[in-house]
């Protein structure tokens, strides 16, 4: 079961665990699209601490 909640913004939002290169895992709020496509977007800091590219 996936648990989330709706922010300030009326958004509905959860919580997920990404794991970089090395495995190392960062917790991020992520926004539920209803239009999901199968890809997530990280910012540019996100995937830079994750050693992504």
């Amino acid at each position: 079961m996936i648990v989330g909640s709706v922010n300030a913004n009326s958004e509905a939002v959860m919580r997920l665990e990404v794991r970089g290169s090395e495995k190392q895992g960062q917790s991020i709020t992520a926004v539920v699209d209803t239009g999901f496509n199968g890809s997530l977007t990280l910012s540019p800091a996100q995937t830079e601490s994750l050693g992504l590219t």
